[in-house]
């Protein structure tokens, strides 16, 4: 496989995250012209081709995914043991080369997979790649001389085989109590009655209680009672593997909670008016660094990319329309566009709750301009920096650390828009004890990540490399 450099990999990063910034600024402008604005103003005109912004879209989309695989990875596999290897199915790879191959379980293969590409920050061996179109993945393995390449289509289907046969649920709540008075005089003080709740079931489940639990879970075309019912049958269940902790929100997550109901007043009410758990279940997930939390966030992210940024004759505008008309229960494509009619069915096999938060997430800078951003950050960290610390703003931070928090999705986003950014010990149990590392502006460490790749961009951009 011919592959694509780490430069070129946070290159395309990068142009992804300059792109939606843009959308952001000028959302009735087409995202075509957009990208012809960002390319000419770096003076990278030969770049200026739907060739190169489809390879973009591509690199965007799996780098996503392989955080998303982590994650997962890391609930079931990391220092647990919560998927039997015999119920997974075989992986394989179209190309191995390996003096040991066959020695590895399917279980190990996938940490394997997921530490390599958490890891990638070797001097010798570039462990990560991507073929020059974006279209497959190239792992050379940390522990002996192994390399596989796949299409990222093979991980997708790893990915799902893990959710089917896993022995063990994140099971996690928020208590929002009866006298919580979302209009409240004293938000930021109202806001200490809920609690963050978490359920740790510290060995595997069995499949019966696993099947409840995904019954319960699947909420689609009930009322809010039902829901509420379900709710409370998800608890009891719940409580009777292990007894809830309870959480405080601390001032920073406060504060951003209550910033994200003072803007929702102003600019979108309509939400605040539906239920109120189902509101603020979406704000509170936001602020809470556990790693499956991301998931939902990186599922709207590769959704958005993949089935709305391809057609570069749309408006970010247009595509908020479109979306806002499926959730009213039409369909607003082009009925003789198979690619479109496609998306409107992958819209409405998804929960309607899904949906909404997805809308909410395009509505949201943070979340359509901001999560691009750290994207890229993530990328130059994880795959390029392999320095001990880093200073920015004037502070010195730990790169291990930061590299830990951005692997294992601890970190959020705060009302200042900074990353408030966490370790914790990587066992399940212990995942909500978290070691503080620091609050960086994001404006600053973009500016920080630009500078580094400018000044290290011979040593990041190595060879291209390729085997049989």
């Amino acid at each position: 496989m011919i592959a694509m450099t780490k430069f070129e990999m946070v290159r395309y990063l990068k142009d992804y995250a300059d792109l939606q910034y843009l959308m952001m600024q000028h959302p009735n402008q087409q995202i075509g012209i957009l990208f012809d604005r960002l390319m000419q103003s770096k003076g990278r005109f030969e770049d200026d081709t739907i060739e190169y912004y489809d390879i973009m879209r591509r690199v965007y989309m799996n780098y996503n995914f392989m955080k998303e695989f982590s994650y997962l990875e890391d609930f079931l596999l990391n220092r647990d043991n919560y998927v039997n290897d015999n119920d997974l199915d075989e992986i394989i790879p179209e190309n191995t080369y390996s003096t040991n191959m066959g020695s590895i379980s399917k279980k190990r293969l996938l940490q394997l997979i997921r530490n390599t590409f958490n890891h990638n920050d070797s001097d010798d061996v570039d462990r990560f790649k991507m073929s020059v179109n974006g279209r497959k993945i190239e792992i050379e393995l940390l522990s002996g001389p192994v390399k596989i390449k796949f299409d990222i289509t093979k991980l997708y289907d790893a990915y799902n085989n893990m959710i089917e046969h896993r022995r063990n649920n994140l099971n996690v709540s928020f208590d929002i109590p009866d006298d919580f008075d979302i209009n409240s005089e004293n938000l930021f003080e109202e806001l200490d009655k809920i609690k963050f709740v978490h359920y740790y079931f510290n060995k595997p489940l069995d499949n019966s209680t696993l099947v409840q639990f995904d019954q319960l879970n699947d909420t689609r075309g009930l009322s809010n009672e039902e829901i509420g019912q379900r709710s409370e049958m998800f608890t009891t269940l719940s409580s009777s593997i292990s007894a809830p902790v309870k959480f405080d929100l601390v001032k920073e997550q406060k504060k951003k909670i209550e910033s994200y109901i003072q803007r929702y007043k102003k600019q979108n009410p309509e939400f605040l008016e539906q239920d109120i758990n189902n509101v603020m279940f979406y704000f509170l997930k936001k602020v809470i660094p556990v790693p499956l939390f991301k998931n939902g966030i990186l599922d709207n992210q590769i959704m958005y990319c993949e089935r709305f940024m391809q057609d570069v004759n749309e408006t970010q505008n247009n595509i908020l329309r479109e979306v806002h008309t499926v959730l009213e229960g039409n369909n607003p494509f082009n009925p003789n566009d198979s690619f479109d009619q496609e998306t409107f069915k992958l819209l409405n096999l998804r929960k309607p709750v899904d949906n909404l938060e997805f809308f909410k997430d395009l509505l949201d800078g943070e979340m359509t301009a901001g999560i691009p951003i750290i994207t890229y950050i993530d990328s130059v960290i994880t795959h390029c920096c392999k320095e001990k610390t880093i200073n920015i703003d004037g502070i010195n931070y730990s790169v291990e650390k930061i590299r830990n928090s951005f692997a294992h999705g601890r970190w959020y986003i705060s009302v200042d828009n900074s990353i408030m950014m966490y370790d914790a010990d990587p066992r399940n149990i212990q995942d909500y004890n978290l070691e503080f590392v620091g609050k960086i502006n994001v404006g600053s460490f973009e500016e920080w990540a630009d500078t580094f790749v400018e000044q290290n961009k011979e040593k990041i951009d190595v060879v291209r490399g390729s085997y049989r």
